[in-house]
């Protein structure tokens, strides 16, 4: 036949051949080994979950995509331990067995981990003018306490007045129930004078602390039974 040549066609057939040799090797391999195709998805409700690190024998293979999918290709046929985690869910582990050509189709459905708190004690809310409220001096939960606003509305025109009408103070000047004089501190200060040393309008609060209530700072149970009548000055 005009234009053909026998060594050329050879060799052209002898190429064809080699290619094709080469190529079976890969093909053998590819042949020979797995893949596993995964969808990772919450447990109660089926959405997908993406951002899952996906691990084969302890090995970081994947992360879950938007869809919470992912594919492991490429694995050596026996068995394997998956392990599949993201935050805030229990992980997941099991093992599985594949054969060479095998595509696996699984669904790895994570559960939520519950965090249990702590409880949270539930109460009225302080009053605005609790004594150690913010803006408010004293001490708060002890002894009597008087507001600035208390005192005005009182009308009472000196500090023993107001603690005779609120029953505190004897007419004598003396501690109700304890029949002696009550010691004054003033802004957190000791003072020698009489218990009306200040004008009630310089008064922003009073707070009278028997023996039992006298914080450690004015002397506690040292003070022996005539307690404190402490106030804090507005203009201290």
């Amino acid at each position: 036949m005009k234009g053909w040549s026998w060594p050329a066609a050879l060799r052209r057939l002898a190429a064809a051949v080699l290619a094709a040799a080469a190529a079976l090797p890969c093909r053998a391999q590819a042949a020979g080994t797995a893949a596993v195709e995964l969808r990772v998805t919450a447990s109660e409700t089926g959405e997908p979950l993406a951002g899952a690190d996906i691990r084969v024998d302890g090995v970081s293979r994947a992360v879950s995509d938007s869809a919470g999918r992912a594919v492991l290709s490429g694995l050596e046929p026996g068995r394997h331990r998956l392990d599949v985690s993201i935050s805030l869910r229990r992980p997941f582990s099991q093992e599985m067995e594949v054969a060479g050509g095998q595509v696996l189709n699984l669904e790895v459905l994570l559960i939520p981990v519950i965090v249990e708190l702590p409880p949270v004690q539930v109460g009225p809310p302080p009053r605005w003018d609790a004594p150690g409220a913010p803006g408010r001096p004293g001490y708060r939960g002890i002894g009597r306490y008087f507001t600035r606003e208390h005192i005005t509305r009182s009308g009472a025109r000196r500090l023993s007045e107001l603690l005779v009408m609120e029953g505190v103070l004897q007419s004598n000047g003396r501690m109700r129930g304890a029949n002696c004089e009550p010691r004054l501190v003033a802004d957190r200060q000791g003072i020698s004078g009489t218990i009306d040393f200040f004008p009630v309008q310089d008064l922003e609060a009073v707070q009278v602390f028997s023996n039992g209530d006298v914080p450690p700072e004015f002397g506690g149970t040292s003070m022996g039974t005539c307690g404190v009548v402490a106030v804090w000055t507005r203009h201290k």
